[in-house]
């Protein structure tokens, strides 16, 4: 439906213009996924705001989007599969948030795993997207760059703002995004085995 709706719509915006079947395509791709994605985190921030947790949910979903933009993952195999276990994954993260009052320590040792893991194993690649040694470096140094700005956020928050459980909502990402990657890496493995 939604790549029916962007197709009539690049037709429309390119007309008469000569551009080859190739770039009228690759237009059609990257709105298509961008389509896609803004579904998906309207989605999340819905879902918050009905869990009272407007301000949080986008707090969390800029912490794991900033993570796991650089440091891969799992993936879905198709983009309504891919929403369904977003919201899913996302929802667990708010009821977690919602139930429980996560301590500094359990806090601190996720931010501290989620350094190594992005350290030891990122980016995560899928077979779709598959990095040179020099894109596999740079998506790395990105990784754990956001990771460390996280980390400087979770300590500046911790000392100054703890009421606004804001270091609990960088935790919650971090948590998803290292689940992601170590299930992302062990299908990997899995399928690199089976050959």
């Amino acid at each position: 439906m939604i790549e029916g709706i962007i197709n009539k719509l690049v037709d429309k915006l390119f007309g008469s213009e000569k551009v080859s079947v190739q770039e009228k395509d690759l237009v059609v791709f990257g709105l298509v996924q961008g389509a896609y994605t803004l579904v998906e985190m309207l989605g999340i921030i819905i879902i918050g705001a009905v869990l009272n947790l407007f301000l949080e949910s986008l707090i969390i979903l800029a912490a794991f989007v900033a993570i796991r933009i650089y440091a891969g993952g799992y993936h879905a195999n198709t983009p309504f599969v891919c929403a369904l276990k977003t919201w899913f994954m996302f929802l667990g993260g708010f009821m977690v948030l919602k139930c429980f009052e996560l301590n500094i320590w359990f806090q601190s040792g996720t931010m501290c795993m989620s350094g190594m893991l992005i350290y030891l194993i990122a980016p995560v690649q899928h077979r779709n997207r598959i990095l040179d040694k020099d894109e596999f470096k740079e998506y790395r140094i990105k990784a754990l760059r956001n990771w460390f700005v996280e980390v400087v956020l979770f300590v500046v928050a911790w000392k100054v703002a703890w009421q606004l459980r804001f270091t609990e909502c960088l935790t919650i990402a971090n948590w998803m995004a290292m689940v992601l990657m170590v299930l992302g890496e062990s299908i990997k493995k899995e399928k690199q085995e089976r050959k």
